[in-house]
């Protein structure tokens, strides 16, 4: 005989007593016993008839992930409903789980974790956590210490405190602006037009009960004083910016030499790629260019555009630095940092070709590091470079279901007239930038199971003379 059941099934698991628990979607929970069917749904007690995940812990107990909270079954068939009432951050539950006395539960507005056996008895101090920082309405990444240019000064400050029950206030004060705290139910703080100085934002969380967090998360805030001023404390700003930059790539390449050797063989080959990367991104002949061009700026006194140059020499060398550390970056972070990078590239060859970028993605989808640049910096230096007139460069990143679609398209010399001309120039770019991405995603495809699909087109004309080059990256959606 068949048993059926005609909703849609989200979660099958056995507890430990041989009976099986089917969560659906509609139908709420079944158990099969000895090819017996039960149901539990609203009627019976359940706060909902959908079901997004079930969790059995070692005493047999049920735990229903739901819409609406969370249910448990106990070994009797007795069930008890967990809500935001009772301290969950959302009554969407999407999954749960548990080790010992510990419960972890993900909800569409973040994760809450509680002790089963405190959970009704002991009032914690709710913990304090800063979301989000922003600088002039733009997020930034979260540090305990931000030095910030005079103009930099309209600020806001996200935050929530985490708490197993009850409802929660927060008090937050700025030293250097308030002498007093101010109590809030808002997870957010104001701040505009701060004047030049040093400035320490405290919040905490406090419970209706007066139980409040052990102690403020602290942010320290300095807003500095115009530095234009002279050419000498410009040249001075990027004498030691260069210095500080070497000091740090020395000290980061020395940190994953020594990390790497307590790993097995082909993470080491891994992170040797991730070494020559950075190297082959941040290459002495740019590196050059790009601050002869800066420092051409400020002969010429206009210290807007070596500030503005410099600024952005600083943040892609932050992000070369940023996307060396990590296997994959987000979409949002690799556009910026190709941004930087041919607006630079544009600096050192004159504005000898423009570039149109069209961008149509989730830009939080991460995708493989150091990935896309080699191939937009091969369409420059190896195509557009030996152009005679102006070049075009287009860069478009769209997305479907499956797959994050990268196109790069030049119409520069081609690759085969690229190559005669490299092969009879005495000064060749050397770039592994494309050695290495090949080798990298090998990897990635034997450790990871992450397969990439790369397309490169010869574009020729009528007479079959190169007149450019497009190259198709697909990367895989499902990271």
């Amino acid at each position: 005989d068949s048993l059926t059941i005609d909703y849609y099934v989200s979660s099958i698991t056995k507890s430990q007593d041989s009976i099986y628990w089917i969560g659906t979607h509609g139908g709420g929970v079944y158990t099969i016993k000895n090819n017996k069917i039960q149901q539990y749904t609203i009627e019976d007690g359940l706060s909902s008839n959908i079901c997004n995940e079930l969790f059995i812990d070692k005493n047999n107990i049920v735990w229903i992930a739901t819409p609406k909270g969370i249910n448990k079954i106990d070994s009797l068939g007795n069930i008890s409903i967990i809500t935001s009432d009772d301290g969950l951050n959302s009554n969407n539950i999407k999954t749960i789980a548990k080790n010992k006395d510990w419960v972890y539960v993900g909800t569409s507005n973040g994760i809450t974790v509680f002790n089963e056996k405190e959970f009704n008895s002991i009032q914690i101090a709710p913990p304090i956590l800063m979301t989000n920082i922003k600088i002039n309405e733009k997020d930034t990444t979260l540090h305990k210490k931000y030095v910030l240019e005079y103009n930099k000064n309209n600020l806001v400050f996200e935050f929530i405190g985490i708490s197993f029950k009850g409802q929660i206030n927060y008090e937050y004060t700025l030293d250097g602006l308030m002498k007093k705290w101010v109590t809030t139910s808002e997870n957010i703080a104001r701040f505009s037009g701060l004047s030049p100085g040093k400035y320490i934002f405290k919040v905490k969380a406090t419970r209706l009960n007066k139980t409040e967090s052990i102690a403020p998360t602290i942010i320290e805030i300095i807003i500095k004083k115009p530095w234009w001023k002279t050419n000498l404390f410009i040249v001075s700003s990027i004498l030691f910016s260069l210095i500080a930059l070497v000091l740090f790539i020395r000290d980061r390449i020395n940190k994953i030499r020594k990390e790497e050797q307590e790993k097995s063989e082909i993470n080491k080959k891994f992170a040797g790629l991730e070494l020559q990367a950075l190297q082959a991104q941040m290459n002495p002949h740019f590196v050059f260019n790009a601050l002869n061009s800066i420092q051409n700026y400020i002969l010429k006194e206009n210290k807007e555009k070596a500030n503005e140059y410099l600024s952005k020499f600083a943040k892609l060398m932050r992000l070369f630095l940023d996307a060396s550390a990590d296997n994959y970056i987000s979409i949002n972070d690799e556009i910026q940092l190709i941004r930087f990078y041919v607006e630079l590239e544009q600096l050192r060859f004159k504005n000898k070709f423009t570039v149109d970028f069209s961008i149509d993605v989730d830009e939080n989808i991460e995708i493989p590091s150091m990935v896309i640049q080699p191939f937009v910096e091969n369409a420059i230096n190896h195509g557009l470079a030996y152009k005679k007139d102006k070049g075009q460069l287009s860069i478009s990143i769209t997305e479907d279901e499956d797959f994050v679609l990268c196109i790069i398209e030049d119409d520069g010399v081609g690759r085969e007239e690229a190559r005669r001309i490299k092969e009879q120039s005495f000064k060749r770019h050397k770039s592994r930038g494309m050695k290495i991405v090949e080798d990298k995603l090998k990897l990635l495809d034997l450790i990871e199971q992450y397969n990439v699909d790369i397309n490169i087109i010869d574009k020729k004309d009528n007479n079959n003379i190169g007149i450019g080059t497009k190259i198709e990256i697909r990367l895989p959606q499902n990271k």
